[in-house]
């Protein structure tokens, strides 16, 4: 726990810092780091074999089910490194909450044309709202407008050093919204994301879980969650996010919820269907924790 918190705190140093903090040497920051982190260093990755689950009904080609704090459910090649999509924007999340508050409000430079969102020039919204906006529809055009308070390429060394900071050694990232195929990562270390943000900002899980969203600027935007599997599963589904390119196919990532369950990742990249594929794995989740 000591660690932990060591290791928490120096993240909250770093990323409050100015943007010419990141010009400083890798090396002096992770030497830093690692005398005390053993953040994850202790997590077992064993899987157990008496969750029944049939492998040819799953189309992804990575498969990570593992509890929050226990053993691994299930796994399909957890640690290959694969592009993400849209899943990326957990990271653009975890960061922006890092260096701006909730209600900081951020203005539209330019008109933004993408589908639901439609951004207007010198429209203005609180981060929360883009938050919610890129975590529910996915929007790249929000996840655009809140890089650019501090400049793209200075966003995403944000987000690469917090990768470094977290470990997370098959994670790299190009920009905050997911198009580029190389912004690449693993389920296992989409699992250390995950579980760091539910410890530490789990309002990003919080936000994704809603079903609809009700963006307010010059006009008003309907916007309907991407994970369609939330309006079957609310009580279920404690977060989730989405993620598809062409180069990375379907992607999933959800925390689930059961009666009788701890939390549980669920991780699928590379999907031919991620809905089938997650609504099985759900239902396999429910009968094994009955």
């Amino acid at each position: 726990m000591l660690e932990f918190l060591m290791l928490l705190e120096f993240l909250r140093s770093i990323l409050n810092q100015p943007a010419n903090i990141l010009n400083n040497d890798l090396n002096s920051i992770n030497s830093s780091i690692n005398k005390g982190n053993a953040l994850y260093s202790t997590e077992s990755f064993i899987e157990i074999k008496n969750f029944k689950i049939d492998p040819n009904k799953i189309s992804a080609q990575n498969v990570l089910i593992k509890e929050l704090e226990g053993p691994v459910l299930y796994k399909k090649n957890p640690e290959e490194q694969k592009p993400i999509a849209s899943l990326t924007k957990l990271m653009t999340s975890l960061v922006a909450l890092n260096i701006h508050s909730k209600n900081e409000q951020f203005e539209v430079k330019t008109n933004y044309p993408e589908n639901q969102t439609e951004f207007k020039k010198g429209e203005v919204f609180y981060l929360v709202d883009l938050l919610k906006t890129l975590l529910i529809a996915s929007s790249n055009s929000a996840s655009e407008i809140i890089q650019s308070k501090v400049g793209k390429d200075e966003f995403v060394k944000y987000m690469n050093r917090f990768a470094e900071l977290l470990n997370l050694n098959q994670t790299t990232f190009q920009d905050a919204t997911g198009l580029s195929p190389n912004n690449k990562s693993s389920l296992k270390d989409l699992y250390i994301l995950s579980k760091f943000i539910i410890k530490n900002k789990p309002e990003i899980f919080e936000y994704s879980r809603e079903a609809s969203f009700l963006l307010k600027g010059k006009t008003v935007r309907y916007l309907y969650n991407t994970n369609k599997l939330i309006e079957k599963y609310p009580n279920i589904i404690f977060g989730s996010k989405t993620g598809y390119t062409e180069d990375a196919g379907q992607c999933l990532i959800m925390i689930l919820k059961f009666e009788k369950s701890p939390l549980v990742f669920v991780g699928l990249l590379n999907s031919k269907d991620r809905e089938a594929d997650g609504e099985y794995i759900i239902k396999a989740l429910k009968e094994y924790y009955k």
